[in-house]
């Protein structure tokens, strides 16, 4: 738990100030937007048109009335008058309908050995919940040993019997709670004033060594890292070893990196990169420090763990600023037999996708690491090519591609560099739906560095972040498919991959990587780019996509179609970064998860007319062109969308109607509610019936407190093939 907050809160009244009600009405203001290369109806052509052809302002709804979205409450219940020639939809158990939106990955065969399941968490000193409600949530994870830190011994016993488990330590701030006897119980002691508090416990006859660990960051948990690779772990003397805990850094940083020379953690070895897990703030947008993964589970690298599953799970309502991390790993019986090989590792690795680096397609972008200067590219928002940038060097040559340096527009703090790819030369294979873009980009954020003439640390704090969105478009310029990379602000090079399978009548493809620069991250913007990747690959045989994403506006960025859109009570367009502070919204400003803009519901979004209880985001959508594809029972609509709330106290959904000849509900289906304070991805797989030609894409909100509020970004509802029922 870090506060660093008072210049910060300066700031933003002042923008505040300067932003007016506008901000909660959902005005766009008057800053630019970055420039994103828009294609004209006229071809190829248009690429030439410059940074500002097509650029559309992200507002909030039309003054006129007449022209913007209707209210969702007006007319959701009942369609627009039916085509008399629209069948009805055939009887059918809608349970049928209902498919898996992800196919079961085979079964991995895993070598002999015993499991190991660790759970930590840093309870906050109670501010948030009682120890009975902690201990009573310890108890659902069914833990071998728990850490827990910034504890207190007085209530270790009540934590300890609501989680069932009977056998626990204390020491400093940290507790481990066991389910079996813990004994070689210490405290180690740490430079700067900290430690670490040891045990072992006997696990299907195994001994394991445990520490419980809340270390320090910048120079004091560099230090007290180099500690514990070259003293703590030599000496023990247990190969199977874990320590977990609140590392207060993440991977990349300089204090963990120190202590991934000799220890692996657990998010790492899945494939997640720093933040795609969050574990603090358990609750808000990236507060003074960012997302950040730094509660974590570690074990030797030298006498590995199989990972078998490892998370951050959201809570409503939270338990402390933490959220609690969970992992089950597997460890072989013989200490002096460690395991050579992940069962995992190809499932898990970003590229798998791929065909092998000496095997694929040839890179459509120009200029993939800004080695010539940005040729090839559009630069906006004063973008820039380096060769450094706040600490930060180029992954590979001698530059790459950064955000402005200086201080960016308040009410646009972002920079960008755009390329758009002409894809008409595999329209034949794109067509037949042959057609697979492989993207990649590696992406890092500079930092402040601090030493002490022995350590060099970065210094933690709110990081730039960098995102690639990717548009696929028709001949027109229209949009049919998104792809966005998410914000991340790692502080080392990490990849973005991902293989997108194309949808027939592609024509071209908008490449865009933006920076944000946050307010109190410094001056300049240090999120960085290098190494992109576009390439095209011609599929033997079809892919499932047969259609466009059919969602007018899907990432609220004010694309055709936006006023397609129904707004309910509380419903509004977001710009990307507008503090909503102080009657209640969110004081630091809320990130969008890609792009300028999202969608946001919430009670007081209307301070005239304050919303309450269920709201709705609603569009409706035509189904016409794929009758045949319905009528033979082969098409079926992957939909859902991005959601997550500011406090984790309200809750939202995404779901669809089916509407039948009569433009009445004949069936509806929802996803899981998420109240989570941390972008969660939705995805659900439906088989459209026989006789349907209509469907309704809906957001729900409960609106029913008014200090949270509920954010959307980038819906999608696609056609795809499915075999035969």
């Amino acid at each position: 738990m870090r506060w660093r907050r008072g210049a910060f809160l300066i700031a933003a009244i002042l923008w505040m100030a300067g932003c007016g009600h506008d901000a909660v009405s959902g005005d766009a203001g008057t800053g630019e937007l970055p420039d994103v290369v828009a294609l004209d109806p006229g071809g190829p052509d248009a690429v030439d048109a410059g940074p500002d052809a097509g650029n559309g302002d992200v507002g909030g709804l039309p003054d006129d009335p007449g022209t913007g979205p209707k209210d969702a409450d007006e007319d959701t219940d009942d369609a627009a008058s039916p085509d008399p020639g629209w069948p009805w939809v055939q009887d059918v158990l809608p349970e049928t309908l209902v498919l898996p939106a992800v196919v079961p990955e085979p079964a991995v065969e895993l070598p002999p050995g015993f499991d190991l399941r660790v759970a930590a968490l840093n309870v906050y000193g109670f501010r948030t919940a009682t120890p009975e409600a902690i201990g009573a949530y310890l108890a659902t994870l069914a833990p071998d040993v728990v850490a827990l830190s910034e504890m207190r011994e007085v209530h270790l016993q009540t934590v300890a019997l609501e989680a069932g488990l009977p056998h626990t330590t204390f020491a400093g701030d940290k507790a481990l709670l066991s389910a079996t006897p813990l004994a070689d119980v210490r405290e180690v002691s740490l430079v700067d004033g900290r430690s670490l508090l040891h045990a072992t416990l006997q696990v299907g006859g195994v001994t394991v060594s445990v520490y419980a660990t809340h270390i320090s960051w910048d120079l004091a948990g560099t230090r007290q890292a180099r500690q514990i690779v070259q003293e703590v772990i030599p000496a023990d003397p247990w190969p199977h070893l874990v320590m977990l805990g609140d590392f207060n850094d993440e991977h990349h940083s300089s204090q963990n990196t120190i202590l991934e020379t000799l220890l692996a953690d657990a998010f790492t070895t899945m494939g997640l990169y720093p933040g795609q897990k969050v574990t603090w703030p358990s609750t808000g947008f990236d507060e003074t420090e960012g997302a950040q993964t730094i509660d974590l589970v570690f074990f030797r690298r030298a006498f590995p763990a199989i990972v078998l599953d490892a998370d951050a799970p959201n809570l409503s309502p939270v338990l402390s600023d933490h959220k609690p991390v969970v992992a089950t790993l597997r460890f072989p019986l013989d200490p002096m037999v460690p395991y050579t090989t992940d069962p995992f590792a190809a499932r898990r690795d970003v590229f798998r996708e791929f065909p092998p680096e000496a095997e694929r397609p040839g890179n459509l972008l120009g200029d993939p690491g800004g080695e010539d200067g940005g040729a090839n590219w559009t630069a906006a928002g004063d973008a820039a090519v380096a060769s450094l940038r706040r600490n930060l060097t180029p992954r590979t040559g001698t530059a790459m591609f950064v955000g402005a340096n200086g201080l960016p527009d308040a009410m646009a703090p972002w920079s960008s560099w755009s390329q758009t790819v002409d894809l008409t030369a595999h329209a034949a294979a794109i067509d037949a739906g042959r057609g697979r873009l492989l993207a990649s980009a590696w992406m890092a954020s500079g930092t402040d560095v601090a030493t002490d003439g022995v350590e060099t640390s970065n210094i933690l704090k709110t990081y730039d972040d960098g995102e690639v969105v990717m548009t696929l478009r028709d001949a027109g310029g229209n949009p049919l498919h998104h792809v966005a990379s998410g914000r991340r602000d790692t502080i080392g090079w990490h990849p973005f991959v991902a293989a997108i399978d194309v949808p027939p009548g592609t024509r071209w493809a908008d490449w865009v990587w933006m920076a944000h620069n946050k307010l109190h991250s410094g001056e300049s913007n240090d999120a960085a780019m290098d190494d992109a990747y576009l390439g095209f690959l011609e599929l033997d045989t079809p892919h499932a996509r047969v259609g466009a994403n059919r969602l007018p506006d899907f990432g609220a960025e004010g694309e055709p179609g936006a006023g397609a859109w129904s707004f309910g009570p509380g419903w509004m367009v977001l710009r990307d970064m507008n503090p909503l502070g102080p009657w209640g919204i969110a004081l630091f400003p809320p990130n969008c998860r890609s792009g300028r803009a999202c969608w946001l519901a919430h009670a007081l979004s209307d301070l005239d007319a304050p919303a309450s209880g269920r709201s709705r985001l609603v569009t409706d959508l035509v189904l016409s062109d794929q009758a045949d594809a319905i009528d033979a029972g082969t098409l079926a609509v992957r939909w859902g969308g991005w959601l997550r709330t500011y406090e984790a106290r309200i809750r939202g959904a995404v779901g669809i109607e089916i509407l039948d000849g009569d433009g009445s509900v004949w069936a509806a289906f929802e996803s899981d509610e998420i109240a989570a304070a941390e972008w969660t991805e939705v995805v659900s797989l439906t088989r459209l019936p026989v006789g349907a030609r209509r469907v309704r894409l809906y957001v729900r909100a409960e609106l029913d407190r008014d200090d949270d509020g509920l954010f959307v970004d980038d819906l999608f509802l696609v056609p795809e093939r499915v075999d035969v029922p």
